[in-house]
Formats: structure tokens, C-alpha cells, sequence
């Protein structure tokens, strides 16, 4: 068995045909099916069902395209990374991660590698942390950053910085002077935050439901300028990571405390982690961006 003959397999699952894949693999029909024949004969297994219109894999071909796709993924990952090892300034990495954290802390040091690198590829996309997670297991980024620990165990975690949850608001709110606010008193006001699909969303009505509260939540959104022209221009309190801070800096950002130390709430307090595929460690330029970021923010 080799690769040749897994993307033979490979293709002729996707296309549904002999005919359909011999025009994506540019090889002749007959030399397919002998491909395949020989992969049953040496599996020892039925890969297709054979009808006269089409072809469809068995329980085996089914569990051989799993394998197939992830020995396919991680050849031309292989390649990629030697040609990254012969020409560093050639490679691209693809990451993703939650609004806050791409928008708002990973923007600078993204910037100061690219400036050491300025030949490098990189592509970072906006999403919720599931997605982030999803993206990872299917190959489709290089590196995911996430505010909680992953839920798979396929995946390596990189732990980068910490940040916390504040409430934001405008200078004129009622509560702006005070020094910090527990989470019953944020209950009693109408809040804006991240949508349910963000971590962010999630913990609020878990600590919303420890305090036997109702979260009265009028508008969620993953576009934050939108939460901070709200925050700005009424009497809602924003519940948003304190990176926020950094940019609207017309708006207070006060902590969170917990009621019974009046201390910051450790609820809040997120631990920012570059999450990898296990079976795919990183490229050479993978791995030095996370080098990089975890030296720009244990200098932050």
C-alpha cells in the first residue's frame, strides 16, 4: 500500500465514480481499478459496493477514507514543512481564534513577527472557540487560540497569557466611581456581551445560575466596536475581556470582584492558550510564532 494508491481511493470515494476520478487524478480508468483491486487483494477487504452506475464504499472503505484522509493531510503537511525548513520566508500559517483575542491582543505581536518574517503567509480568521476547536480537529488551521482547554484530547495546548473579564461602561453610568462590581449588582443591570457561542456568554449564566440570577443580557455580538458604541451611548454594562480596555479607552473598565474576599473573582480570569493537533505538530514557522508570542507576553 502507498499514497499513490490511498489518493486513488481518496478520490474515487469523493467522486462517486472510476470515470469522475480518473479525470481528477489524471490517470486512465483501467489503471484505477487495477489500483484498487490490488489495494483489496493486499487489505484483504471489500472496499466498494459496485452498481452499474456508481460506486459505494463498505463498512471497510468507509474506515479506510478516515485513515486514507489523515495519512494524505499529514504527507502534505510533511512536505510543506520541508519546503518551511528549505525557505523559511516562503511559509504560511493559518490560524484562528475568538473575536477578542484576534481583534484585540494578538494584533501587535502578530505584526512585530510579521516584521521579522515580512515573507511569511499569514491568514487568521475570526470565530467562536467551538469552531476554533473544529477547525483544529479537521485540519483546516495551523493554530487555534482559545480562552478555555480544549475538549479534545487530539489537541496540545500552549498556555500564552492571562487576562480577565471586566464590566465596561460609560464615564456618566451610576456605577462608574465605584472601585470594583460583584456579579449580583452587574445582574441588576442590562448587559452586552459576546454571543452564546463564545466561552464568554457561557460563564455568565453559569455564575448567573450559581447566584440563583437572571442575566439580563440586550444585546450579544461578536462585532465588539458595535458593543462599545452601545456601552458608550446608553446605560448598558459590557462584560468583555479587559483587552478592550486598551482600545476604548474612553470607556471605564472596572473588575469583578467576588462578594464574600472582595478580591478579583477568579470566574474571570482566562487562561489564553495556542492549541495544535497532536498528530500534526507544528511547522517550523509555526512554532516559531508561538515561540514568539509567549516571549512578547511574558514580557507584557
Amino acid at each position: 500500500m502507498d499514497l499513490r494508491q490511498l489518493r486513488y481511493f481518496l478520490a474515487i470515494v469523493d467522486e462517486g465514480s472510476v470515470r469522475q476520478a480518473s479525470l481528477r487524478v489524471n490517470v486512465s480508468q483501467p489503471a484505477l481499478t487495477v489500483a484498487i483491486q490490488n489495494l483489496e487483494d493486499e487489505l484483504q477487504v471489500k472496499l466498494f459496493e459496485r452498481t452499474r452506475r456508481s460506486l459505494t464504499p463498505t463498512r471497510e472503505g468507509f474506515h479506510l477514507y478516515q485513515h486514507a484522509r489523515s495519512i494524505l493531510g499529514q504527507a502534505e503537511k510533511i512536505k510543506a514543512d520541508m519546503a518551511s525548513l528549505k525557505n523559511l520566508e516562503k511559509a504560511e500559517i493559518k490560524m484562528a481564534a475568538p473575536v477578542t483575542i484576534a481583534s484585540y491582543t494578538l494584533t501587535d505581536p502578530i505584526s512585530s513577527f510579521m516584521e521579522i518574517y515580512p515573507g511569511l503567509r499569514l491568514h487568521l480568521t475570526q470565530m467562536a472557540g467551538p469552531m476554533v476547536e473544529g477547525a483544529l480537529l479537521s485540519g483546516d488551521i495551523d493554530i487555534g487560540f482559545l480562552s478555555r482547554p480544549p475538549g479534545s484530547a487530539e489537541l496540545v495546548q500552549t498556555p500564552l497569557y492571562k487576562r480577565t473579564v471586566r464590566a465596561f461602561m460609560r464615564p456618566g453610568h451610576s456605577l462608574a466611581q465605584e472601585k470594583g462590581l460583584t456579579w449580583r449588582q452587574l445582574f441588576e443591570q442590562e448587559l452586552v456581551t459576546l454571543p452564546a457561542r463564545y466561552a464568554m456568554y457561557d460563564t455568565i449564566q453559569k455564575i448567573a445560575a450559581h447566584y440563583r440570577c437572571s442575566a439580563d443580557i440586550t444585546l450579544t455580538s461578536d462585532v465588539v466596536p458595535l458593543l462599545s458604541s452601545t456601552i458608550r451611548k446608553s446605560n448598558v454594562v459590557g462584560i468583555l475581556l479587559e483587552s478592550v480596555a486598551d482600545v476604548d479607552t474612553d470607556l471605564v473598565s472596572l473588575p469583578i470582584l467576588d462578594e464574600d474576599t472582595g478580591e478579583e473573582d477568579r470566574e474571570t480570569i482566562f487562561q489564553v492558550r495556542a492549541c495544535y493537533l497532536k498528530q500534526a505538530p507544528l511547522s517550523l514557522a509555526a512554532d516559531k510564532l508561538v515561540t514568539h508570542l509567549k516571549a512578547y507576553f511574558s514580557g507584557s
